[in-house]
């Protein structure tokens, strides 16, 4: 999977928008900008030493300063220039490899570069693999170089948002009238506390782009409570007003509706209504509990990240990912005649753990050739997995969601064969597969409908797999550290070949 880390080691705001101070230390202040340290496949660093690679990235990041986190425009990245690679004549025979790092600091949405360093290292192990994860170990993440490279970009991203206050300001407004409130919030909230006078200005704003959120969600949940005392559902009802706080523009017609109630229940002889809207707590500054409660929406945003979604070709011209072999035609064809209908399902038993491959050197790839529409990291939740005609498996582990189109050419069968030898080539195991995931239908819910868990509405056409998926298989990889479920669905939109990928890593 895709190397991405996420340290946050820096409050992005402070817990008053109206009092803070004037002046700080150069340390401090800097320190409270937030960076990805990111590895992303362009790079085309092998398996094996990619985690080891962003272990570093994250410690040139921390011991200089910058706290991470995966929803940053900004970001560190890596590029590996191989300067010899050798087989040396011994017995047995091992690689060695001399190469450049080199790492640059970036602003991933304009695309431009604010500070690069380079280093030299030489690695040897019985495979390319370890000698790279040796020479990426030879990396100190307290040389003086990394130093200068953090301080200049640092200074870099601080004249960005003291020029760009404005754009990030009309950019949060847009999106509130959007009514995307999180993503709104997020953009404000990224502003650092020692751009003083642009932070001030957007812990303002946020405030109010907040209170647009919190009526919103005030009005759905009063109209929801309202329907369930229709229904006469009084624990509807509670369910329902327990989401409306005191800072919320409804909060008085909530009391009329809970006076309403309670009389309603009096007057026909039940028990005592005991339910109680909540109230403000006098010790609690409101504007405070305004800019925390937006601070929370704002994360919940970025906990998808951002930085791992960006397009990174600009920075890597003419890299070609290595990916899995491709199907052969044949192969494909002799697929095709198999009968249209749900195969049962594997039972699953995972092999000793000394036979397992290692989590870390297992990059599920996506397509070769394909356009990536979303990718989208959704993290630890619990997913149902169709794992039979007549059978669900809901586990608990990190998640993400990935739709992308493939080249002309390419059918949805051959997507689907794709990641079946890519499962099989780590010795996993295909637990289902059909071509008719239409007609299978659990608990009154299709194969789509519980592929579509957790999917994030973009307002696009990324819904209309929702009618479109004609292959599904679910396949997994036990590793020594975690299983990972690979979740194919497939499909034909518009002369177009579609895919839903999903994977799910559950931790042992």
């Amino acid at each position: 999977m895709k190397g991405f880390v996420v340290i946050l080691i820096a409050l992005w705001f402070s817990a008053s928008a109206g009092i803070a101070q004037s002046s700080l230390g150069k340390t401090d202040d800097l320190g409270r900008i937030a960076i990805a340290a990111v590895v992303p496949d362009e790079a085309g660093i092998p398996g094996g030493a990619q985690r080891n690679l962003q272990n570093r990235l994250t410690q040139v990041a921390t011991l200089n300063g910058l706290g991470a986190t995966a929803s940053s425009q900004f970001a560190i990245l890596p590029m590996v220039s191989i300067i010899s690679q050798d087989v040396t004549p011994t017995a047995p025979p091992m690689v060695s490899l001399n190469i450049d790092v080199t790492l640059y600091m970036v602003d991933a949405k304009s695309q431009t570069i604010f500070s690069q360093t380079t280093i030299s290292l030489k690695g040897i192990g019985r495979t390319e693999d370890r000698a790279y994860t040796q020479a990426i170990n030879n990396i100190n993440p307290r040389h003086g170089q990394f130093r200068g490279f953090i301080e200049k970009g640092k200074e870099k991203i601080i004249e960005y948002y003291n020029s760009k206050c404005d754009v990030i300001i009309s950019s949060a407004q847009a999106f509130a009238g959007q009514k995307k409130y999180d993503e709104a919030l997020h953009t404000l909230m990224s502003v650092p506390d020692v751009s003083r006078e642009c932070y001030d200005k957007c812990m303002q704003i946020s405030m109010d782009i907040y209170q647009e959120y919190a009526d919103q969600q005030c009005n759905e949940s009063l109209s929801a409570a309202k329907s369930a005392w229709a229904g006469k559902d009084l624990s509807g009802v509670e369910r329902h007003l327990a989401k409306i706080t005191p800072d919320m523009g409804c909060y008085d017609e909530a009391q009329q509706l809970v006076a309403t109630v309670t009389a309603a229940v009096e007057a026909e002889g039940g028990s005592a209504w005991s339910f109680k809207m909540k109230k403000y707590d006098d010790s609690i500054d409101i504007q405070k509990m305004k800019i925390q409660a937006g601070k929370e929406i704002a994360q919940s945003w970025a906990y998808r990240g951002a930085a791992q979604h960006f397009d990174w070709a600009w920075l890597y011209p003419g890299f070609k990912p290595k990916t899995p072999v491709q199907p052969k035609p044949e192969a494909v064809a002799e697929a095709t005649k198999v009968e249209a209908k749900a195969q049962e399902p594997v039972e699953e038993t995972r092999p000793p753990i000394g036979e397992r491959p290692k989590a870390s050197n297992i990059n599920v790839p996506i397509f070769k050739d394909r356009k990536v529409i979303h990718n989208d990291g959704i993290g630890l939740e619990e997913y149902p997995i169709v794992t039979g005609s007549n059978s669900v498996k809901t586990v608990m582990g990190v998640i993400r969601r990935q739709f992308f189109t493939a080249p002309d050419g390419h059918s949805p069968l051959e997507l689907v064969m794709f990641y079946k030898n890519f499962v099989e080539g780590y010795k996993g195991k295909i637990l289902y597969q059909t071509r008719e995931p239409h007609s299978v239908k659990i608990n009154g819910k299709t194969v789509n409908s519980y592929l579509h868990t957790h999917r994030i509405n973009h307002m696009s056409n990324y819904n209309y797999m929702a009618t479109k998926t004609s292959e599904y298989s679910v396949g997994v990889i036990y590793t020594d550290k975690s299983d990972i479920y690979v979740i194919v669905g497939a499909g034909r939109a518009k002369a177009t070949t579609t895919c839903d990928l999903v994977t799910v890593e559950v931790a042992h």
